[in-house]
């Protein structure tokens, strides 16, 4: 037993110092009941099995050696997936207020400016009727209508003074000084009067109806009211009376079927405005007579929707011409109007609008020739069958 547990160390320590490395011709063997390890000549007994790998043989586990140092820090790792949401913290201690800021701009131009519920830009000094309309048109503006200035001059604000108004302030059998503060019938283009000017932005209401592009804000067909009723009753609705280009269409429509009140008065000579104003048979109407009326607005903002032309909302010019029915109908199809004797003085002016005659939306009326500044070579009279240029605005 001693020989062998010699001959054992002895191999082992032979087996370490040659790296685990059998000599030639030697081999380890293990008995294969008691395991006793014995190194044989060339091969082992039958009762042994050869062991191969030398390092598998352990001996007892040695005590455990110091802790080394720590290692450099690695590389962070990638960003893991976001954790779902916490609870809502507490809601924390109110801030104080802050300071008022500035108030905020008219939510229309009536808000702001609103003379008995007409929109009035500015009153300009009184000069010509082409100078008088520039200056309007300088502000964004339109002289006022018959309407619109008998509005203004109701609230006292120019009793005393005569104006033009956008129709050119014919007054008719003197009848109408109410409106343009005594013109005289038929004036001149160059007589100098006072320039009152006025917008034409109504805001939207649901009440609204569009019929034929015409925009209605309030209908009367009952021929009952006198001047007065139908023109304060659309200025306290931020409108105008339509003017005669805009009952065309709604005439056309079935909108207005009585005699109306339009925003120039209704002058209705030769009765040649039948189809837009009615069949009045009053050239020259005097205002206590009693009439339907209808509401119109052209804007609901006072930005033109394109470059303004010196000032005018142009939207469209036909200088080849058509009737007044066609050309108020394409006017009204394109959300505009035709425009008013005053823009068209000025389009003409600026050879925009070079027909040798052109309508206005109060017709093309030129007794004795006074108002070529804004018609053009236009008749006394004119039959809404004549075909003439003419401007669509808003």
């Amino acid at each position: 037993m001693r020989s062998l547990i010699l001959s054992t160390g002895l191999a082992l320590s032979f087996a370490t110092a040659c790296f685990s490395q059998e000599p030639a011709g030697i081999v380890m063997c293990k008995n294969r009941t008691s395991g006793a390890l014995v190194f044989r000549e060339r091969r082992c007994a039958v009762s042994e099995a050869r062991v191969s790998n030398i390092s598998a043989i352990k001996g007892q586990p040695g005590e455990r050696g110091e802790t080394g140092a720590t290692g450099a820090t690695g590389a962070t790792g990638a960003q893991g997936p976001q954790g779902a949401q916490g609870p809502s913290g507490a809601q924390g201690i109110q801030g104080v207020q802050g300071v008022q800021g500035p108030a905020g701009g008219p939510a229309s131009l009536c808000e702001a400016t609103s003379i008995a519920g007409v929109c009035l830009a500015k009153v300009a000094p009184a000069q010509g009727f082409l100078a008088a309309s520039q200056a309007c048109a300088a502000v964004g503006a339109d002289l006022c209508s018959d309407s619109q200035s008998w509005s203004i001059r109701n609230a006292g604000l120019i009793p005393n003074n005569a104006n033009w108004t956008n129709s050119f302030s014919d007054n008719d059998s003197s009848v109408w000084g109410i409106v343009n503060g005594g013109t005289p019938d038929d004036p001149s283009a160059a007589s100098a009067y006072l320039a009152p000017c006025c917008y034409s932005a109504t805001p939207a209401r649901t009440s609204d109806q569009t019929s034929g592009g015409v925009r209605v804000v309030h209908v009367h067909d009952v021929a009952d009211a006198k001047w007065a009723t139908a023109a304060a009753t659309c200025a306290g609705l931020n409108a105008d009376l339509c003017d005669k280009s805009q009952y065309m269409v709604l005439r056309a429509n079935g909108v207005v079927s009585v005699n109306v009140w339009s925003a120039d008065h209704s002058d209705n000579d030769v009765n040649n405005a039948a189809l837009a104003i009615g069949t009045t048979g009053y050239d020259n109407p005097d205002y206590t007579i009693g009439f339907g009326f209808a509401c119109c607005a052209t804007r609901s903002t006072a930005a033109c929707p394109v470059a303004e032309t010196d000032g005018v909302c142009v939207i469209d010019v036909n200088n080849d011409g058509d009737t007044f029915g066609n050309a108020s109908t394409d006017c009204a199809n394109q959300g505009g109007r035709i425009c008013s004797m005053s823009q068209s003085a000025i389009l003409r002016s600026g050879g925009l609008l070079s027909g040798a005659r052109n309508w206005t939306g109060s017709g093309a009326d030129n007794d004795a020739n006074s108002r070529s500044v804004a018609v053009g070579s236009g008749a006394d009279n004119p039959t809404f069958s004549t075909v003439s240029a003419y401007a669509c605005c808003r």
